[in-house]
């Protein structure tokens, strides 16, 4: 099993992930600083992968029967068979 953010990554979805991302996390509470320098955390320090890029790398990895069990806004997971 495998569960982590997993949003598109062409633009302008990605960038709308990601606030939505930011404003889930009860963000729009904390200052404008705050929420900047976390979106910029999420688009240039965190590796976010794509659905199709996560199922791709379980594949070269070797596993077989994935399937998608679980989305919750940009969290997503994974279930595969080694």
């Amino acid at each position: 099993m495998l569960a982590h953010i997993s949003i598109p990554e062409r633009e302008p979805y990605r960038s709308l992930w990601i606030e939505r991302h930011i404003d889930f996390r009860m963000m729009a509470q904390f200052a404008s600083e705050r929420r900047d320098a976390a979106r910029v955390g999420m688009k240039e320090r965190l590796s976010i992968c794509s659905p199709e890029e996560n199922e791709a790398h379980l594949r070269q990895a070797g596993f077989a029967e994935i399937a998608q069990f679980y989305q919750a806004f940009s969290f997503r997971g994974w279930v595969a068979y080694a």
